[in-house]
């Protein structure tokens, strides 16, 4: 059933294997991922330009397809125009110990954060986890980890009919710091992770 057509995070590229939904309607998936931030001014920026779909769900959607024009009138504003449904965490400079989680399906677009980066929570903190969480760390660590940035990354997978795929890599590589902003990032993240996490556990407490 494409309608319950799903989103795996497993996948780094779209893979060769056909699916019934991509037979019949040309639905396929991709993850886009990367291991620096994205500018938070410059990834709205091109969310601001997504003409998302005005249909509440996948199966509506291919019940009434757009037609070529359509669609191709819509790739010129922005190469997102094929995503039907896009989900995962993604990283931004202005929130560095936070993880973002993306939820993108028919015309409910939500980016909000959504607990915080393993990397961005103190050795202090990390020592006393209850078991649950210690096994999580460990999963995290052996799967997710790079030495510079822990956890810290981008990971979001996205499904729709003849996506631009490499339209949709670019756009978001073109949303990412580049050296230079790379640099002053780096130079800030521990004093705003810091500054994040007090935020945090403040919140915490509060709610206690």
């Amino acid at each position: 059933d494409p309608s319950c057509a799903g989103l795996s995070h497993g996948r780094s590229r779209s893979e060769p294997a056909t699916t019934t939904a991509e037979t019949r309607f040309g639905i396929c998936s991709f993850t886009y991922s990367a291991r620096r931030p994205f500018s938070a001014t410059r990834l709205a920026e091109e969310l601001d330009k997504w003409p998302e779909s005005k249909k509440d769900c996948l199966s509506q959607f291919l019940s009434e397809l757009p037609s070529d024009k359509e669609f191709a009138r819509a790739a010129e504003t922005s190469p997102l125009s094929r995503v039907l449904r896009s989900k995962g965490f993604c990283w931004l400079d202005a929130h560095p110990a936070r993880r973002m989680f993306w939820s993108h399906a028919g015309r409910t677009m939500d980016l909000q954060a959504e607990g915080v980066w393993w990397g961005a929570i103190p050795e202090s903190q990390l020592s006393s986890l209850d078991p649950v969480s210690a096994e999580e760390l460990e999963r995290s660590r052996c799967e997710e980890w790079a030495d510079k940035w822990a956890d810290r990354r981008q990971e979001l997978v996205f499904i729709g009919q003849g996506m631009d795929e490499d339209g949709i890599r670019a756009a978001l590589d073109a949303c990412l710091l580049d050296d230079t902003e790379l640099e002053r990032y780096m130079m800030k993240q521990e004093e705003e992770t810091e500054k994040d996490w007090r935020e945090i556990s403040d919140g915490i407490d509060a709610s206690e």
